[in-house]
Formats: structure tokens, sequence, C-alpha cells
């Protein structure tokens, strides 16, 4: 367990693919903190169709909004697989932010790369084509839950086109599309679990950036 977190203090929970931690309009009272899996956090359009804020891995914080401001969730979060959290209540997070310093500061660094990352997803959803939004979003993921192997870059998530499309701002048909152009390209792969590899990575950023 890291360092900053007292085992005493935080409680480590198990949190079953598909739970939801917390819906749109909830009460914040808790603070998240991934131990192992990932976390999708997305807000619902007036037509119901998800629109993905962000995918969250170990190391994330979610929830720390609602916990700092007081004010009610501004998103719902769900476990796109089996995942290990730690959580602590309203109460307890500031009394731990006085006595470890280093948790506040973990937050505000992870606040900045949310609005950076933000700001450039905007920035493709109005600016770029299909293709290059979801070889963006492929990109993030490879990024944040890639691995090297012999074959590539394989991103260790099982993510739907449902849900790839809904990070990307497109349809799911088109993310399908866009995905297989991908893979006729030989810019992926797909292993036996269903999971994305990206074979060359510096070739995949220059074809999305191009």
């Amino acid at each position: 367990m890291d360092a900053c977190f007292d085992e005493n203090i935080w409680t480590k929970k198990t949190i079953e693919k598909g739970r939801i931690l917390f819906l749109e309009g909830d009460p914040g009272d808790d603070i998240y903190y991934i131990l192992e899996g990932a976390i999708k956090v997305f807000i619902l359009d007036s037509s119901g169709r998800e629109n993905i804020l962000a995918l969250l891995g170990p190391g994330d914080f979610v929830g720390e909004m609602s916990i700092i401001d007081e004010k009610p969730r501004s998103a719902t979060a769900q476990a796109l697989e089996k995942s290990q959290v730690l959580v602590l209540n309203r109460t307890l997070f500031a009394s731990q932010i006085k006595e470890n310093p280093s948790i506040a500061f973990r937050i505000i660094q992870i606040l900045v790369e949310r609005l950076r990352k933000t700001d450039q997803q905007l920035l493709f959803q109005v600016c770029k084509t299909a293709r290059q939004r979801v070889g963006k979003a492929i990109l993030d993921l490879a990024e944040k839950f890639g691995r090297n192997t012999d074959e590539g870059i394989l991103i260790n998530l099982r993510i739907t086109h449902q849900d790839l499309a809904a990070y990307s701002g497109v349809a799911r048909e088109t993310a399908t599309r866009m995905v297989q152009d991908f893979l006729n390209s030989n810019l992926l792969k797909i292993n036996p679990k269903n999971c994305l590899i990206v074979t060359d990575l510096e070739e995949f950023r220059m074809t999305v950036f191009e």
C-alpha cells in the first residue's frame, strides 16, 4: 500500500465490474483511490447517451471534486472491470489532509493533469476528424493502461466499442469502423482476450496527428 495512505484510516474495497460507485447528483461523501482496475466517469446527454469524461486507473482519485467543494456529484462513476479501491469519508479526509499534505499535493497534480487532458479532448472533438478522435482515445488508453509486449503496446483493458465511442465523442458505428480501419492498416491488433495492441506506437501517433 502507498505510504501516503494509512490502512487504519482508509477502507479497502473490491468493486465488481459494472458496479456504480456513485451517480451524478448524489451527495459527495466519499473519495476513492484506485489500487487496481479501471473506472469510467461519465455524464448522460439529453438523449441518454453516455459521454465519458475520464477513464481512470491505478494511482488515480475518483470523487475528489465533491469531497472538496461539498457539492453533489457532477458525474457518474462505474467500474469497467473488477477493481480495488481505498475509500475515505469527508470528515476523515479533512483530517488526513492536515496530517499528510502529500495527499493534497497529489490531488492537485491529478486535477491539473485532467484539466489539460480535458482541454485536449475538447479541441479534438471540435476540430479533428472521427478517425483522429478515435485514434487519440486509443493513444490515451495506451498511455494509461498500456504495457510493452513483443507485439507492441498491449492496452490491458477490455473496452467496448460503445465506451470507446463515448470517450471519443463519436457514434458507436463510427468507432467500430475506425477500429477496423486501424486493424486493416496493421496499426492495431486484437489479442485472444479482446484487448487492443498498438503494434507501433510512434507510427500510430504519426497517423493520428498527421
